[in-house]
């Protein structure tokens, strides 16, 4: 099946009001549906729903599409990775022959990796006290711990790698979710003995990571490179946690 017969199913089995309304409260208008717009600050109702049209048009900020534009933009998603979550939303299978499939297949399993990495790095965590303490006396609460996933990656070269190919991963995605990186003798762990700091995309995914020395050791960070699923021109930590206060304030400070 061709992209353009994928997006026509997709957006055929989700209707718009339906999914909008997870996300803004709409009102009957008409033979339309309105509300506030959740992508700028509003008090009077200019987000426009078209249940027969099934698009979306808001008259303030001129934001407008179908649902897939919708995700795209409430959640900061690629096109790839909106398609994706509608097409599991609506229970259709990305077969091969469907969009690019061999890309989206790659993406999830670098996905699934990042994730499983993630839990790697917070199991260490709570098993070491060295790194438990360090934050502690950093001020960092159990609540923050648990709210970011914060991790540690032990000393070694090679206990992430080992976990990662136990768990069923080759080493061509680990190496491209950036968690390892070749050497002489092979490749070997990214983050070594080092805090370990998630970076989440909007939906909550990890999709890379942040390593900072408990000591003096140089370099002090260390990130994850771009990979197909993380591209740092387009990312800012912390952002899922503060994404719905910041469309209610309509304003946001950014500190470094």
């Amino acid at each position: 099946m061709k992209t353009d017969r994928l997006l026509e199913d997709i957006k055929s089995r989700i209707d718009i009001i339906d999914f909008i309304s997870d996300y803004v409260q709409l009102k009957k208008s008409g033979q339309n549906w309105k509300g506030l717009c959740p992508f700028h600050q509003e008090k009077t109702p200019s987000f426009m729903v078209s249940q027969s049209k099934q698009i979306f048009h808001c008259f303030g900020c001129g934001a407008g599409g179908d649902v897939i534009t919708f995700l795209q933009k409430h959640d900061s998603l690629s096109f790839h990775e909106a398609v994706t979550m509608l097409a599991k939303k609506a229970g259709i299978s990305m077969d091969a022959g469907r969009f690019d499939q061999k890309s989206i297949q790659k993406d999830e399993r670098i996905r699934q990796a990042l994730h499983e990495a993630g839990n790697f790095f917070a199991e260490t965590l709570r098993a070491t006290k060295d790194a438990e303490e360090y934050l502690k006396g950093r001020g960092v609460s159990s609540e923050s711990i648990g709210l970011f996933l914060l991790g540690y990656a032990p000393s070694g070269w090679s206990n992430l790698l080992r976990h990662m190919r136990k768990a069923g991963y080759s080493d061509e995605i680990i190496k491209d979710a950036g968690l390892a990186v070749s050497g002489n003798n092979g490749l070997y762990d990214m983050f070594r003995e080092r805090i370990i700091f998630p970076i989440r995309s909007m939906n909550g995914s990890v999709i890379a990571f942040g390593g900072r020395a408990m000591d003096n050791s140089m370099p002090k960070y260390i990130n994850s490179p771009e990979t197909p699923v993380f591209k740092k021109s387009e990312t800012l930590y912390g952002l899922h946690t503060g994404k719905d206060a910041i469309r209610d304030r309509g304003f946001v400070i950014i500190v470094e």
